[in-house]
């Protein structure tokens, strides 16, 4: 297409010039002006057929994939991401967890699963780490993982990615875990999304190759790539039947899918059954399983404690249900882990008040035995378990606020009051303009007394004079428009980082881009000295360039454009620096890697924009002197220093609000108020240590979605709710403790129901657990009862 646009614009051009030509001079300068176009266009055409990629041989082609699939599963064997999480569910062994094939009213027919008229139903139960197996064995290549909350759907999914056998067949597929939550159907297709980030989560994948791209749309393309799409229930309510309905038009595409059960049966009311996809649902686990596990991981002082529970689960009913699903059994492990502390606690607990206090009972316990064990002491600065909690509370908090699961640190300015912001903008625009006005004083003066137009003059000089005047008045400005502009709270800029894309090939390309642009700003050139009259400094500046043709001044002054033209941007395109190439922030880098990415290039994008502005200074000045428009050019060194001063202030403008330096602002302020500690992101590694948060995709996100909810329960985030929340509690078969009830819907405590399975004859009493609104008391566990 944009060869077509090429020859459009030379064309034009042609025609234009033959016109003018024509009326000017005579029919000899037609002919002479049509052999110039005839040599660009020859020009162009072998620069074309040189520099033209060729197509690769299918067998390179086939070569390039097999080698990339290899690659990509030692990536992923290789990977050490939430390494530490699965070591501790693991231990002293896995969770005996059990699958079966999902019901008929949620599968579509067998004969479109099979992909033939004379298939037949396929047995998909299982359990433990045979999933991989059970999906090799469906026909059409995609399967439904569905379960209720914290019955291990994450890390069956985690534990499929990893399944891979040592020595991987060449033709097998790879299985590539991705966060479901980070599609958006509206702005990506499914594949151009899951190439992006399959680039972004493994950067050393086909990263020698010159069409990196290409070998990854192949992987996907060939079903040697499948991805591994967990947590479809986190995706917004407005995008998850566009993600389903996308899916659905693609019914090739092999894929294994993760949802909490109550979010793809509330879908199936309104929405069509995923087309030729194999439904498994997880079981609870059974109460001897859950028994006889917490006898065996229980430590030597803590067997008998724990036997003691063991002989209750199952004959207690809230006992049983609270410890049903791999999450709370996890839980029930780090919540009691310690000296000091007794799990026969439960037992009254659930007598007195049910499944739920039981449930906030372990994730309190948990997340203080986690924050006081010497799990965080592997080389990792140690923090105070009180303040680490209070900090957690609020990132949970935050988190709620945006209604996301994963927490990034360029969303943390938000929790800064508007008011701070405007001052941030006004006082970031008021320097820059001081900087500027500063540095440029000297050439200013200079210019002021060369100019011989007043009101020109009087302005150069009130400029040269009163550069803090202006800067107050470009602050109060610059803070006006910041608050009256309209602000809705966003999730803030995202980091980028410094990308060398220049080159050889840049150069070539370049080369192409420079010879069209020289071509349309030589004849601009050539029009306009014909149009306008003759600059003399400029002529004379023209009369020394050599001129071995005898061509008129207004030609030579557009051939020294056009070459000066081609050479600007084809060097400029060989080195060239993308400063603001979006991070890798679904990489498996860590958050620290994207904060040092954004904040490299922030800094060094100041030495390209004072380049710049240096050089245009000098451009400007000297432009203005040969047209007559200055008697006399200002010092050199004033020039310069304009240039530095120009490019200071245009980089404030423009790269001082960029991800790092808000966050840098948000950091010390949530800091100073006590919000979170100053070195956040070496406190978010240490919680990852503890096994509280995950790293994954980039980002921090708690071990679980009940975590999270329960951490912001103190928080005025957490009493108002959000969607995530609100799922959670209609799962569980309760109230969502985020929406008010009015008097009317609130329900009686006398006749509140009772949770599935519950046996006892006491209604369930109001919760009042432990909490964290306050501090808790000096020498405390770390939590209080409310």
């Amino acid at each position: 297409m944009w060869k077509w646009s090429l020859l459009t614009v030379v064309a034009l051009v042609a025609v234009t010039g033959t016109g003018w030509v024509w009326l000017r001079y005579d029919f000899e300068k037609v002919n002479w002006t049509w052999g110039v176009v005839a040599g660009v266009i020859a020009v162009y055409v072998v620069v074309d057929q040189l520099f033209t990629a060729r197509e690769v041989v299918p067998g390179a082609a086939s070569a390039h994939r097999r080698a990339a699939a290899d690659e990509l599963a030692e990536l992923i064997r290789r990977d050490r991401t939430d390494e530490s999480l699965l070591r501790a569910v693991d231990e002293p062994y896995p969770l005996p967890v059990s699958w079966r094939t999902g019901a008929e009213r949620l599968l579509p027919s067998w004969r479109a699963i099979g992909r033939s008229s004379d298939a037949g139903p396929l047995d998909l139960s299982g359990r433990d780490g045979s999933l991989w197996s059970r999906y090799r064995a469906v026909p059409s290549g995609r399967l439904l993982v569905l379960g209720p909350p914290g019955s291990g759907k994450s890390i069956i999914a985690l534990r499929l990615a990893r399944e891979l056998p040592p020595h991987r067949q060449p033709d097998t597929p790879v299985p590539v875990l991705l966060p479901m939550a980070s599609w958006d159907p509206a702005t990506e297709m499914f594949h151009d999304w899951l190439v992006d980030r399959i680039a972004r989560r493994h950067t050393q994948l086909a990263a020698d190759h010159p069409r990196r791209e290409a070998v990854l749309r192949d992987l996907v393309a060939t079903d040697l790539v499948v991805p591994v799409l967990d947590g479809l229930d986190e995706v917004p309510d407005e995008r998850l039947a566009a993600c389903l309905e996308e899916l659905n038009q693609l019914p090739t595409q092999r894929f294994v899918l993760t949802c909490r059960a109550s979010v793809y049966e509330r879908y199936l009311l309104q929405g069509e059954k995923l087309r030729g996809t194999a439904v498994v649902a997880i079981e609870p686990l059974t109460p001897g399983k859950v028994a006889q596990y917490l006898v065996d991981a229980a430590p030597l002082h803590q067997a008998a404690n724990w036997s003691t529970v063991a002989d209750r689960i199952g004959d207690d009913a809230e006992l049983t249900a609270a410890l049903s699903t791999p999450l709370m059994v996890a839980m029930a492990r780090t919540a009691f882990d310690q000296p000091g502390t007794d799990p026969r606690d439960l037992l009254p607990l659930a007598a007195s008040r049910g499944r739920q206090s039981v449930e906030d009972e372990l994730l309190t316990r948990a997340v203080d035995a986690a924050l006081r064990s010497r799990t965080g002491g592997q080389g990792l600065r140690r923090w105070d378990p009180d303040k680490a909690r209070r900090w957690l509370s609020f990132l949970a908090a935050h988190m709620e606020s945006l209604d996301r699961r994963e927490f990034r640190w360029w969303q943390l300015p938000v929790e800064l009051p508007r008011l701070l912001w405007v001052a941030f903008d006004g006082l970031r625009i008021g320097l820059a303009v001081w900087v500027a006005l500063s540095f440029a004083r000297e050439a200013l003066a200079s210019a002021a007394t060369a100019v011989s137009d007043p009101v020109a003059r009087d302005l150069l000089g009130g400029a040269a004079g009163h550069a803090g005047g202006v800067a107050v008045v470009a602050f109060a400005v610059a803070a006006m428009r910041s608050a009256f502009r309209e602000g809705p709270r966003t999730a803030g800029s995202p980091p980028t980082r410094a990308v060398f894309v220049g080159g050889w090939r840049a150069f070539r390309d370049g080369l192409l881009d420079g010879l069209l642009g020289g071509v349309f700003w030589g004849f601009m050139a050539w029009f306009a000295w014909w149009l306008l009259p003759r600059p003399t400094r400029l002529v004379a500046l023209l009369d020394r360039l050599p001129d071995p043709f005898g061509w008129p001044a207004e030609v030579r002054g557009g051939v020294a454009l056009g070459v000066a033209w081609l050479g600007l941007v084809a060097v400029r395109a060989g080195l060239r620096v993308d400063l603001s190439a979006p991070a890798a922030e679904f990489s498996v880098t860590s958050p620290a890697w994207t904060v040092r990415a954004d904040r490299a290039a922030t800094i060094v994008s100041v030495l390209p924009i004072v380049a710049a502005t240096v050089g245009g200074v000098y451009v400007g000045f000297a432009a203005l002197w040969l047209t007559g428009a200055l008697p006399h050019l200002p010092p050199p060194a004033a020039q310069a220093y304009a240039g530095v001063g120009l490019g200071l202030g245009w980089w404030l403008h423009r790269r001082g609000k960029g991800a790092w330096a808000r966050f840098a602002v948000a950091r010390f302020v949530l800091a100073a108020r006590g919000r979170t500690p100053l070195r956040l992101l070496a406190f978010l590694r240490y919680a990852e240590t503890v096994g509280l948060l995950r790293h994954a995709a980039g980002a921090y996100r708690f071990r679980h979605g009940r975590l999270q909810n329960r951490l912001a329960a103190g928080s005025v985030a957490g009493r108002r709710g959000s969607r995530l929340r609100e799922e959670f509690g209609m799962e569980l078969g309760r109230p969502a403790t985020g929406r008010r009830l009015s008097r009317s819907s609130r329900p009686s405590p006398r006749r509140a129901p009772r949770t599935s399975g519950s046996t006892t004859t006491s209604p369930p009493r109001p919760y009042a657990g432990p909490c964290w609104p306050v501090r808790p008391p000096a020498g405390g566990p770390g939590w209080r009862t409310c």
